[in-house]
């Protein structure tokens, strides 16, 4: 037994595993539809006139935006365990700063009481929960809801927050730490404190707005581990918000590639390629940025696990090709000519088995999380969120964990709206999703060996497909709600 727990440790951690497990169910909540808004429709809600009754008053056609962003320095202390490389119980910690880990909120309303909070965060990941160990993201959504409530309408399924997956920021996963150990649980109670915080900030810097959207192609930066798969997402996605003066208010950035140029070997905190992109645009257009991951599982690419002396300026180099990419069709965005705001979310239950999460949670107790250990062995992760957004022109999926590049294509043909935008790790870190036919279809066995190991196993990706199917948007159904 212990010879079998010392070789699932060095397997269960070679990269952020994850939890999930089970059965599925939907819980769709259209934006608008806020507790206690009798005023409220599918489209958002009206201001009652007159004493109306709220069936009397014709749903308001929203016909403008505004936009507020905010940003927060959540650079851990020295000695904080980073997520992504090495073995749980490393003690692979942080002895200093290289560049400092943002989160940034940038938060969508209209003038039909319509709103989307997007918030990324330099983490390795985040989860939905932690069990009993502490809050996660479900806790911190809620916090936030609440926190507006005097201000403004939010519900949860209108909150996105994803993390970049730097290999050089905290693990709020729960995969590098002690054996039967959690995160720290003073950092997770103060990222709720911070995070909302964040998120009140964003609310009080609204302001009107011109949304605008774009997309072009990166290649040449990102690539399928060992030639795994032929599919492969180089696709950017922008959008960008504009004040009135045409002054930018901040500029998003959609792309699917591994922050993991610097190696295993630093131990100063970093957000990677990400904190090129976002000096480069910083220098551009004197305003922030934010990046959002795609579904890259088994995607790294040019220089990942760099070890050399100048790694750093590998690091940037990146993250200047993403800036410049996206600088290079700046002049060419396309307004917004919708102002709609919708989001739908379902929670779903997974089977977690075949997988050295699994093995990782039976004999190592990592993570901490509410799952259920069957009598087969196999592991029931009891809730995992998965949701769609649309913002204007855009269309967004938001997926728990690290999906193949194959879902993402696969999400984006069902989008009808001209801009789209596959983000991965949000709301949750469940570690990879993988496509069974890419699967079937890999003769190198990297997908089976790492990949399909490395999350909750066979069940993860196909559990997270048919939640996100049932929330009912695939192919335009959004646009049938009255």
């Amino acid at each position: 037994m212990k010879k079998l727990a010392t070789i699932l440790a060095i397997a269960a951690a070679l990269t952020m595993l994850a939890c999930g497990g089970g059965s599925q169910g939907t819980d769709e909540t259209t934006p608008g539809d806020v507790p206690g808004d009798d005023a409220a429709t599918d489209e958002g809600s009206g201001d009652a006139i007159n004493d109306a009754s709220p069936e009397d008053l014709p749903p308001v056609v929203p016909d403008s935006f505004q936009v507020g962003y905010a940003e927060l320095d959540i650079t851990p202390p020295v000695g904080t365990i980073l997520g992504g490389y090495g073995v749980p119980a490393m003690n692979r910690v942080t002895e200093g700063t290289h560049d400092p880990l943002m989160a940034q909120a940038a938060l969508f309303t209209n003038n039909a009481g319509q709103a989307l909070l997007l918030i990324s965060a330099d983490l390795a990941g985040y989860m939905w929960d932690f069990g009993d160990w502490g809050p996660g993201i479900k806790v911190l959504r809620q916090s936030i809801v609440d926190a507006l409530a005097p201000t403004m309408a939010i519900t949860p399924e209108q909150i996105v927050i994803a993390s970049s997956h730097s290999h050089g920021a905290s693990d709020l996963m729960g995969f590098s730490q002690e054996i039967d150990e959690g995160p720290d649980k003073e950092l997770l109670a103060t990222t709720i404190t911070q995070f909302t915080s964040l998120a009140q900030a964003a609310a009080a810097a609204l302001k009107p707005a011109t949304v605008l959207y774009g997309k072009t192609n990166l290649e040449g930066i990102s690539a399928r581990d060992k030639d795994c798969s032929p599919v492969l997402d180089t696709e950017v996605g922008i959008i960008q918000a504009q004040d009135g003066q045409d002054k930018v208010i901040v500029t998003i950035a959609n792309f699917a590639k591994h922050p993991t140029i610097a190696p295993e070997s630093n131990r100063l905190a970093t957000a990677d390629f990400i904190w090129g992109y976002r000096e480069e645009m910083k220098k551009a257009t004197d305003a922030p940025a934010m990046y959002f991951q795609g579904f890259e599982a088994a995607v790294h690419g040019r220089y990942s696990f760099y070890d050399e002396e100048d790694f750093w300026d590998k690091v940037y180099e990146i993250g200047k090709n993403l800036a410049d990419a996206v600088l290079a069709v700046s002049g060419s965005l396309t307004p917004a000519g919708d102002f709609g705001i919708q989001s739908r979310e379902a929670t779903y239950s997974c089977v977690g088995r075949e997988s050295f999460m699994v093995d990782a949670y039976t004999y190592m107790g990592l993570p901490k999380r509410f799952i259920d250990v069957q009598q087969d062995g196999t592991l029931l992760v009891r809730e995992i969120p998965v949701s769609w957004h649309r913002l204007g022109n855009a269309e967004f999926v938001a997926f728990p964990g690290e999906p193949s590049p194959e879902y993402g294509g696969m999400a984006k043909e069902r989008m009808s709206s001209s801009f789209k935008f596959a983000l991965g790790l949000a709301n949750d870190a469940t570690g990879y999703m993988v496509e069974p036919q890419s699967l079937a279809n890999d003769t190198t066995g990297q997908l089976e060996g790492y990949e399909l190991k490395m999350g909750l196993g066979p069940d993860a990706g196909p559990s997270a497909w048919d939640a996100l199917q049932g929330l009912g948007w695939f192919d335009g159904g959004w646009q049938q709600e009255p």
